[in-house]
C-alpha cells in the first residue's frame, strides 16, 4: 500500500492542529499549577484550623478541670460547715466552756483563711462606663 505524502494545506493544518495543542498543554500546564497551589493553600489553612482546635479543646479541658476542683472546694467547704456545726452542738449541749472556745477559734482561723482565698481568687469588679 502507498501512502501519499500530504499537501501543503494538509501539513498546514496539522501544525495549526499541533500548535493547538501545545498552547493548551501550557495552558493546562499553568491551570494544574495554580490548582496545586490552592490546593496547598487549602491544606496549610486546614492545618491551621486543626492546631486551632487541639488548643481550643486544651482549654476546655483545662476549664473542665477547674470546675471540677471548684466543685472540690465547695464540697470542703459545706464538709467544714457541717462538721463544725456538729461539733458546736456536741460542746453546747455539754455546756463545756473550753470545747466551745476552741471552735470559736477554728472558726475564726478558718473563717481568715477562706476570707484570704475567696479574695485572692475573685477578679476585681470592672470600672463603671463613664456617663455621656
Amino acid at each position: 500500500m502507498h501512502w501519499p505524502w500530504p499537501d501543503q494545506a494538509s501539513l498546514q493544518a496539522i501544525e495549526a492542529g499541533l500548535v493547538a495543542v501545545q498552547a493548551q498543554g501550557v495552558s493546562l500546564g499553568a491551570k494544574l499549577n495554580a490548582l496545586h497551589a490552592s490546593i496547598s493553600a487549602l491544606s496549610a489553612k486546614l492545618d491551621a484550623i486543626l492546631a486551632k482546635e487541639e488548643q481550643n479543646m486544651a482549654t476546655l479541658d483545662d476549664i473542665t478541670a477547674a470546675v471540677a476542683a471548684e466543685k472540690t472546694v465547695e464540697d470542703s467547704v459545706v464538709m467544714l460547715l457541717q462538721q463544725l456545726s456538729a461539733q458546736l452542738q456536741a460542746a453546747m449541749a455539754s455546756n463545756d466552756p473550753a470545747a466551745m472556745q476552741a471552735i470559736v477559734d477554728q472558726l475564726n482561723s478558718d473563717a481568715q483563711t477562706m476570707a484570704d482565698a475567696v479574695t485572692a481568687n475573685t477578679p476585681p469588679a470592672p470600672t463603671p462606663a463613664p456617663t455621656p
